[in-house]
């Protein structure tokens, strides 16, 4: 069967449209979150849930000096690869942890794949990548750039990706986290990337979430997607 993709700026309700997706269809679909967000990750890998349980304990103890100053390095993966001997050590272990745990979740993928279901990827590392603000930047560390590489060269592609668009004023009284600016570069940045897939399908979401889910449901398994 196949994968999707289903990718957006900020307030595009991705998580929430995929969620209504598999509920409406659990004989179909199977989720899995693809994005870089661990602690929103569906599917994990033993070391991973020790990153979550430690961040949640420096969290809590935060108001102690040392727990603070790692509890900053955890949440600042931009400042990992400073040539300080702790930095590198962090930024090595995530790479290793994160390109480890990008194929148990492709792994996973395959064996819903292989039971007859459709993938439903909420985000997709490949498009995460190119929003990242070193990305944008141009200034990727050794480690990102591995990990870029990889993406790019190794890790399989999702079948179809699926773009959920409304006006940047729209996503953003959804969801104030970022600016309208930057939800609109976003945007831009997706399109960008879709003028060169082949299977590449913008839907609206400026409207009832049913209907966003029938028309991704039709253009899925009722008309043909393009070959």
């Amino acid at each position: 069967m196949a994968t999707v993709a289903l990718i957006g700026a900020d307030g595009a309700g991705k998580t929430t449209v995929a969620n209504t997706l598999v509920a409406q269809n659990p004989d179909k679909i199977k989720y899995i979150y693809m994005g870089g967000n661990l602690e929103s990750s569906n599917i994990k890998l033993p070391t991973t849930h020790l990153i979550v349980f430690i961040r949640r304990l420096l969290k809590k103890n935060s108001d102690k000096g040392v727990f603070n100053k790692l509890n900053e390095q955890l949440k600042s993966p931009d400042e990992w690869w400073t040539g300080d001997k702790r930095g590198s050590f962090f930024a090595i272990f995530r790479l290793i942890n994160r390109i480890t745990e990008d194929f148990y979740r492709i792994f996973v993928s395959w064996i819903f794949q292989f039971r007859g279901f459709t993938v439903l990827y909420d985000r997709h590392v490949m498009f995460e990548k190119i929003r990242d603000k070193k990305f944008r930047d141009n200034k990727l560390r050794l480690t990102d750039k591995i990990h870029l590489w990889m993406i790019n060269n190794i890790y399989p592609d999702p079948d179809y990706v699926i773009f959920l668009d409304a006006p940047p004023e729209v996503l953003f009284k959804r969801k104030k986290e970022t600016t309208v600016e930057f939800i609109e570069y976003t945007r831009n940045i997706y399109l960008k990337a879709g003028e060169k897939l082949d299977n590449f399908f913008i839907v609206n979401v400026d409207k009832d979430l049913n209907l966003i889910c029938s028309e991704i449901i039709n253009l899925l398994f009722v008309k043909p997607v393009k070959a």
